[in-house]
């Protein structure tokens, strides 16, 4: 056999090598991603904010942020202005 054709044997075989390889990472990884329970969807807990311009109403809420206190803090675009609600 030439030289060429144990080449062209090497690179076959590491293609099947290689495929058999990934066909098998992807089947364990597919029985695993099964195994795994589902997690329940959070609960709905309650709800604030109406649209409007009054203290907590807001005229298109852009951003939610929460500070180490546990205030929430939430800028209203169109209300031009950042309204802070307390943790309590």
């Amino acid at each position: 056999m030439t030289s060429g054709g144990r080449e062209k044997m090497k690179s076959r075989r590491w293609y099947r090598n290689a495929l058999a390889l990934l066909t098998l990472l992807l089947t364990l990884s597919l029985v695993a991603a099964s195994s795994v329970p589902a997690e329940p969807p959070p609960a709905f807990v309650t709800k604030w904010g109406a649209l409007g311009s009054g203290t907590g109403e807001f005229d298109q809420p852009f951003d939610v942020a929460v500070s180490a206190m546990g205030n929430v803090y939430v800028a209203d675009t169109y209300g031009n202005r950042i309204q802070k609600f307390a943790s309590d």
